[in-house]
């Protein structure tokens, strides 16, 4: 569905013609596989990727890939429950050690990335509230909206940064 000179430049007719082939053969993983990837690269349809992806994860025999990419674009396309139902079922059956941790990396990236959004709507309400931005978390701990020092999934705090944004104190980059 790539334009021209490398393809056609139709992707809806690459994604009728691949739900075509699907329909006669709905046991070939690499048909989800390549309808996932019209959707994604040439339809810009994140959500639509995953759900093809998800559903060739689920044909036998298939690639394990599929059900990381389905992951991958629902977090991409903001579905972050199923994001993280899907990391959180290859955590718990990940054959080894790295297959698992890559799967941690991914449910703790969902977690500081709601922590962050979470904590930036309450430093939003102290700014509504107060008409400035607090300096430090002590001041919303005092006024009791936070037990203590918010901390990422790996128990290092949050830099809070002027104009109420949050961070990672730490410099490693989940995916």
């Amino acid at each position: 569905a790539d334009r021209p000179p490398f393809a056609a430049g139709q992707p809806q007719a690459a994604v009728d013609l691949l739900r075509r082939a699907i329909r006669h053969h709905p046991n070939r993983w690499r048909l989800y596989y390549d309808l996932g990837f019209v959707y994604a690269l040439n339809l810009h349809q994140r959500k639509k990727a995953a759900r093809a992806f998800l559903a060739g994860s689920k044909v036998h025999p298939s690639n394990p890939v599929m059900k990381v990419l389905a992951a991958d674009y629902f977090g991409q396309a903001n579905q972050t429950q199923l994001a993280a139902a899907l990391w959180s079922q290859m955590y718990r059956d990940a054959p080894n050690a790295a297959l698992r941790a890559n799967a941690l990396d991914h449910l703790q990236a969902i977690r500081a990335s709601a922590d962050m959004q979470a904590l930036e709507r309450l430093l939003a309400a102290y700014h509504h509230h107060f008409g400035r931005w607090p300096r430090s978390w002590s001041a919303l701990i005092a006024l009791g909206a936070l037990r203590g020092v918010p901390v990422d999934p790996q128990g290092r705090p949050y830099r809070l940064l002027p104009g109420g944004m949050v961070r990672l104190t730490s410099k490693k980059c989940w995916s």
